[in-house]
């Protein structure tokens, strides 16, 4: 019994490991929004709806979080990329509302064209 958990304890720092340097990677490199935002034009592209609508409502909220301050790290962040964020994220909104509406999805187009 003690050779298997050996085993397993080396497999788990390996695991571990890996899963930390994944995890650092993710808080040195957050997804940039226009990477999203190219998948959702694609996705919208492909009448992929469904994919295009998560995509863009993901960069909503991202973008909400920059231009409001709740973004973590993002207090310091220059008044012109707030701007240019704000424009971004009316953007974003208007094809949401587009996409929703497009799929009979009214009362949520409304809400997104209205936001």
């Amino acid at each position: 019994m003690a050779g298997g958990r050996k085993k397993k304890s080396s497999s788990a720092k390996k695991n571990k490991s890996r899963r930390s340097n994944g995890a650092d990677n993710n808080t040195k490199k957050p997804v940039q929004v226009e990477e999203v935002l190219s998948q959702a034009e694609s996705a919208m592209e492909m009448s992929e709806v469904d994919t295009a609508l998560q995509l863009f409502s993901y960069a909503a909220g991202v973008l909400r979080s920059r231009v409001h301050g709740t973004a973590e790290g993002n207090s310091n962040i220059a008044m012109g990329d707030k701007i240019e964020d704000n424009k971004t994220l009316s953007t974003v909104l208007g094809k949401m509302g587009e996409l929703k509406a497009s799929n009979g999805d009214m009362e949520g187009a409304r809400t997104d064209f209205l936001d």
